[in-house]
Formats: C-alpha cells, structure tokens, sequence
C-alpha cells in the first residue's frame, strides 16, 4: 500500500485522491492539463500529479514475500520438484526479466511432459515468480499434473503502469514460442522433458488478464 503520513486511515480529501490516481495509474503512463490557450496541452505524468498532492512517490509491498530461490539440485528425498530460473533479456528495458521453470524429480526417461505457461496474479501490484507462495503451489503443480511449468516474472504497477505487464506477459509467450521453434541453444530442461505438441497458458487474477491480453495480441499478428 501506499505509504505516506496517515494513509491507513484516509480521512482527508489527499487520501482519497492518492486512492484514485493509484488506480489510474496502473492504466495509464500519463494525464493532461489543459492551459488557458485552448490549443495548448500538456502532459504530465502520474508521478508528478502524485508530487503535486504532496505524497512521495513509493510503494510499500506487505504482501508478497518472502521470495525464494529455485532450487535445480535435488537436495533431499522427499522433495518433489526441482526449478530453476531463466533470464530473459526485454529489448529497451533493464528490468531482470526471468522465467521460473518447474519439472518433476521423478520423470521416467524419454518421457515428454506438456506444459503450462503460467502467470501469476496479485491485482498487478503484489507478488513475483518467486514469492513463496506460488513457488510452492508450483511445485506441487508440477509434480501432480506431470507437466513443466513455465512461471513468468513481470514488472509491477505502479512503478511500471500497463501495458508493461502484458508486455512482459508477451515477451515470455514468444521465448517459449522461439524455444519450441529452435533444435540449438534450446534451455536443456525444455529440450530433454517439454512436449511443445502440449503447451497451455494459464493465469490466476492479474496473470489471467495479462494471458487474455498476450493471446490477443499473438492472435492479431
């Protein structure tokens, strides 16, 4: 949540100002002032609105973690699943972009396994690949369903407003599309267990929008 002053308990008109550009913002990168000149118009963006209320321009995440690292060595009998991370490299951006992929431990040989795109949710604002959360209910995804999983790391609003997310959403669609399509410098993972003939994209909440979102775009091209 945001945090500045009292904002837990809004009970001025700032408060209640910083809730409704909160929501904005995570639909658009900037708004409009028109000047007294009619033909003049000037864009400002959602962090300087926020400068103008006189609130900092931060966000508090309370949920979320703790974030977990993958785990691509078995480190004892009972675990399930191994996973690792993937980087990904966004064109014009420096985010840390990465795929968490998730296998079972035990996958009888010459065996290939579907999978599962899978994007989280968390109202575009909460929550990573790594989150405990889901790296658990992904581990135990894939351990039951038999498939390798493929979760996607997106940046956040408000610090990234849409479309970053479902930019990132795409990004991930289409390395997974070039992996299927490409028999050199396939991830090892994805070449030895995925079967591409099998491939499903699944999302929860914030991560079920941006697949509908990267589908239609894929659709258009």
């Amino acid at each position: 949540m945001l945090e500045q002053h009292s904002l837990q308990k809004p009970t001025s008109w700032h408060a209640g100002a910083v809730y409704i550009l909160v929501f904005f913002m995570c639909f658009g990168q900037s708004c409009q002032t028109i000047t007294a000149d009619p033909n003049e118009v000037k864009s400002h963006t959602w962090k300087e609105a926020f400068q103008f209320l006189g609130f900092n321009w931060t966000l508090t995440r309370e949920i979320g973690g703790p974030y977990l690292n993958a785990t691509p060595h078995r480190e004892n009998p009972d675990q399930i699943a191994l996973s690792k991370d993937v980087q990904l490299n966004l064109p014009g951006s420096n985010f840390n972009s990465f795929i968490r992929l998730y296998i079972p431990t035990e996958i009888p040989r010459e065996t290939k396994l579907p999978v599962i795109i899978y994007i989280h949710g968390g109202g575009f604002v909460q929550y990573r690949a790594s989150s405990a959360i889901y790296h658990y209910h992904l581990n135990n995804m894939t351990a039951r369903v038999r498939a390798v999983i493929a979760s996607v790391e997106y940046r956040l609003a408000p610090e990234n407003p849409l479309p970053a997310s479902y930019e990132d959403a795409l990004h991930a669609i289409l390395w997974l599309k070039s992996q299927a399509q490409c028999c050199h410098h396939r991830d090892p993972w994805l070449d030895q267990y995925a079967d591409f003939s099998k491939v499903f994209i699944l999302g929860e909440s914030a991560g079920g929008n941006c697949c509908g979102s990267s589908l239609k775009r894929i659709f258009k091209r």
